[in-house]
C-alpha cells in the first residue's frame, strides 16, 4: 500500500504550556493569528496529548500519551524556524511507535503537517515514561526525567465557570479551548531549559486525521 493511502485517525485531551503571558498574544491580538510576536519575541512550547481512540490502519493506538517540546525563535510563529523533540510513551508497541512517528512527523500526512512546516530542527523522536493526568479543570503531564507541567483553568466571573477562548486555537476544532494559568512546569533536553510556571496555558479535546488540516473544524 502507497504511504498517501494509508488511514489514520486519533482524538483525546490536549495541553499547551508556553512562555507567553496570559493571554498569549500570538492567538488573542487584534491583528491575526501568529501575527504578533510571542512576549518574549521566542515561545518555549510544551504540547501533551492523551490518545482516548485512535488507529493508524489496523494498529490501535488508544492509550498511548505523547509530547511534543518545540522551540520557536520568532519572530512570529509561523516561520519555518522551530526546532521539535518528540516523545512517545515508553509502553507503545513497535508497531505504535512507528506509526505515530509517520503521523507526527507529517509523513503520513494531515493534521501535523502544518507543525513539521514549522520545523527546521528535528531534534529526535524518541521513547520516554510519559505521563498525563485529566483532572478537575487542570492537566498534569510529565515526560520522566525530562520536564512536566500542570495547566490549571482560569475560573471566570459567572456561575463557577471557567474562561474559554473561542474560535482562535489551531489545535482545536473549531478553535475553542480553556484557558489556563500553568502550575509548575520545567524541561531540559537537547540543549534547551524551559520554565513557562506563571505563564500561560491551555487545554482542550482534539483530533487529527489524514483528512483534517490544523485548524479544521470536524
Amino acid at each position: 500500500m502507497e504511504e498517501k493511502e494509508k488511514v489514520w485517525r486519533i482524538e483525546g485531551d490536549y495541553l499547551e504550556s508556553c512562555n507567553c503571558d496570559v493571554v498569549c498574544p500570538c492567538l488573542v491580538n487584534g491583528v491575526g493569528n501568529n501575527k504578533v510576536p510571542a512576549t518574549d519575541g521566542h515561545c518555549d512550547l510544551f504540547l501533551a496529548y492523551t490518545i482516548d481512540k485512535g488507529h493508524y490502519e489496523d494498529i490501535d493506538l488508544a492509550g498511548v500519551n505523547f509530547v511534543l517540546a518545540c522551540y520557536s525563535p520568532g519572530p512570529l510563529m509561523l516561520v519555518e524556524n522551530w526546532s521539535i523533540a518528540y516523545y512517545v510513551d515508553e509502553t507503545a508497541t513497535e508497531q505504535q511507535f512507528d506509526a505515530l512517528e509517520k503521523i507526527l512527523t507529517g509523513k503520513a500526512g494531515g493534521t501535523p503537517v502544518a507543525l513539521t512546516d514549522c520545523m527546521e530542527v528535528n531534534l529526535g523522536f524518541k521513547r520516554a515514561k510519559v505521563t498525563i493526568e485529566v483532572r478537575d479543570r487542570e492537566l498534569y503531564a510529565a515526560v520522566d526525567g525530562v520536564g512536566e507541567c500542570t495547566v490549571k483553568a482560569i475560573k471566570g466571573m459567572h456561575d463557577d465557570a471557567v474562561v474559554e477562548l473561542k474560535n482562535i486555537h489551531p489545535q482545536t476544532q473549531g478553535g475553542d479551548c480553556v484557558q489556563c494559568l500553568t502550575g509548575q512546569m520545567w524541561y531540559r533536553d537537547h540543549g534547551y531549559s524551559f520554565n513557562n510556571t506563571g505563564r500561560s496555558g491551555l487545554y482542550a479535546r482534539y483530533i487529527w486525521a489524514d483528512n483534517l488540516k490544523l485548524g479544521a473544524r470536524n
